[in-house]
């Protein structure tokens, strides 16, 4: 529609106004019909109306009620609706399998991903569907699972085998299977995750995948009878399986993650006494405070001092029933190296030396002696300066 200014209207002729009359008209005209035309196609009614329009395979619908405004736009396979209440707005995508819906209430926002697995159309397959293996990700295989018991009874058990987008794995179910991510349907199983947020916090029903870095600063708590982990023992690896671990017999151990135990494991090593081991490893005892052995061959023997204050070696025997220190080695902080024996009942030094130097001197202190047997010499050099000697011959 054509628009004229006061100005323009002032400056227009009478021909030229009435041209401009004539326009105004013809497409007030225009403008008319069409009002007229989304009259017949608005259903009226004594609560509210609704408005449709079609091209095609494509359908546009609008309904205003007294406490209810709804839009839906659909397709030959493909839905959206919106829904707005004077409590609740909630908006809903849908196609042949697969069905998103979000509600929005004064306490609570729901969300949910719904998917259909229609059996009807399964590809059989001899196989489990894996990873591995060529197997297209949007079809649905079934497999027949065929298990034999104790007494070589067979039973055959159908399962149906999708691929989790989120896992990234092939997930199997049987038509039977029924908790809350499943749902039995007229064609098969119906597949949920939810997500609902309330003022209290939020509930999860689905698997879950992180990307990024997940950090806690709570507790982290399992149902008791949804474990994520659970662990059982045995002393044969087959029979009386059991929760808690029995050191003195258990041997065998079996994890499960998820619906499936694993196959035993062996935990505990079998007893290795009779294990055909060479004798300086049966003779030989070590610890971490000391070691046992009947003798022990070296180049060298070296005593380290776990502090810089004192390192010493000692040696002990036996004398009259107790044990004695005969021979100590030793040093510290304030004194030299020093070589002492001594036991209870009084210590002998014998050399069997061709010679023994002494680079300081010999001390003997009061009361003690030197003895000499027969046939021993005695040869003071030159120049050596022996104070107060006494010699008693026998």
């Amino acid at each position: 529609m054509s628009l004229y200014s006061e100005k323009d209207i002032e400056e227009m002729g009478f021909k030229e106004l009435r041209l401009a009359v004539a326009e105004m008209r013809a497409e007030l005209t225009k403008f008319k019909k069409l009002l007229e035309m989304i009259n017949e196609d608005m259903e009226s009614s004594a609560i509210g109306k609704t408005l449709s329009v079609e091209n095609g395979k494509l359908k546009t619908q609008i309904k205003v009620l007294a406490g209810e405004i709804s839009t839906k736009v659909s397709d030959e396979d493909m839905e959206s609706v919106i829904t707005q209440l004077a409590g609740e707005i909630s908006t809903k995508v849908s196609d042949e399998d697969m069905e998103s819906a979000i509600e929005q209430m004064a306490g609570k926002i729901t969300s949910q991903v719904i998917k259909d697995i229609d059996v009807s159309d399964a590809i059989k397959t001899e196989l489990v569907p894996s990873n591995n293996g060529n197997f297209d990700t949007s079809a649905i295989y079934k497999y027949v699972e065929i298990t034999e018991d104790s007494e070589g009874n067979k039973q055959e058990t159908v399962k149906y085998y999708y691929y989790n987008d989120v896992t990234e794995k092939w997930e199997g179910v049987t038509e039977s299977t029924l908790t809350s991510f499943f749902e039995q349907t007229a064609d098969g199983i119906k597949l949920k995750s939810i997500f609902e947020q309330t003022e209290d916090g939020f509930k999860l029903k689905g698997d879950v995948k992180v990307d990024g870095s997940c950090i806690l600063t709570g507790s982290l708590t399992f149902d008791s009878s949804d474990k994520p982990l659970e662990v059982q023992y045995s002393a044969d690896g087959v029979n009386d399986w059991h929760d808690t671990f029995n050191p003195s017999s258990d041997m065998f151990m079996q994890i499960k993650i998820g619906a499936e135990w694993s196959k035993s494991m062996k935990v505990v090593g079998s007893d290795g006494s009779g294990a055909n081991l060479p004798p300086y490893i049966q003779d030989t005892y070590i610890d971490s405070a000391r070691i046992v052995s009947p003798e022990i061959y070296s180049n060298e023997f070296s005593v380290i001092p776990l502090t810089e204050s004192f390192a010493g070696f000692k040696l002990y025997g036996d004398f009259e029933g107790e044990r004695k220190a005969f021979l100590a080695i030793y040093y510290d902080e304030e004194t030299a190296p020093v070589v002492h024996f001594a036991t209870a009942a009084g210590a002998h030094a014998r050399w069997d030396f061709g010679n023994t130097i002494v680079s300081k001197k010999i001390t003997m202190e009061s009361g003690s002696s030197l003895e000499m047997t027969s046939g021993s010499t005695l040869n003071i050099s030159e120049g050596t300066t022996v104070n107060g000697l006494k010699v008693t011959f026998g």
